[in-house]
């Protein structure tokens, strides 16, 4: 009986704890049911060999490094600007916390430096860890521009700071799908 009890409780447990934190991820607001097959990939490291990103081998890459940051941007310079997307991925040196006041510091930051507005925040998982997902427009009247800010705290002295900027109004969400799949490709090596 006393077997039971336990072998019930431990059972009871198990499953709560299954479906409290079913794994879900920071993109799941998207439709990306389609995406594009790429082909060529080629992984593309830091300036550091901190982190790597698979990105078609014809892209223009660059890399930049100081004492506090590794960045890494990359883009199809042979699309018109509107027809494609830049990818930021940056590792900082710092610790942050995604709390209710750092999320605000990050939306103020965003609106203030680069005249955008925000039009959704959203926390949840990037490979396995805690995630921000903010998504801006620009109000810029020369161009149109739509953003994807995702925050990543890796460890106590690094964290993620990746960007996804589309120009132009069409087929926004499909850009954002593509450059996504690229962004899953995120590696990161021991820190």
């Amino acid at each position: 009986m006393k077997n039971s009890i336990y072998i019930l409780m431990f059972l009871i447990i198990s499953f709560s704890l299954t479906n409290c934190s079913k794994p879900t991820t920071i993109f799941k607001g998207f439709d990306c049911q389609s995406t594009v097959n790429i082909k060529d990939l080629e992984t593309v490291l830091d300036a550091n060999n901190n982190f790597s990103l698979d990105i078609p081998k014809y892209w223009k890459t660059e890399l930049y490094f100081d004492n506090s940051s590794s960045i890494f941007t990359t883009a199809d310079t042979t699309k018109q600007l509107t027809k494609t997307y830049l990818i930021k991925a940056s590792l900082i040196s710092g610790k942050l916390d995604l709390n209710k006041e750092t999320i605000q510091k990050i939306k103020e930051s965003i609106e203030a430096s680069n005249s955008e507005s925000i039009l959704s925040v959203k926390d949840g998982l990037f490979d396995n860890k805690q995630a921000l997902l903010i998504q801006s427009k620009s109000n810029k009247e020369t161009y149109k521009k739509s953003v994807l800010h995702l925050y990543m705290p890796i460890s106590f002295k690094h964290y993620f700071e990746i960007e996804i900027h589309c120009y132009g109004t069409e087929k926004v969400e499909e850009r954002f799908c593509e450059a996504i799949d690229h962004i899953n490709s995120l590696k990161i090596t021991e820190l």
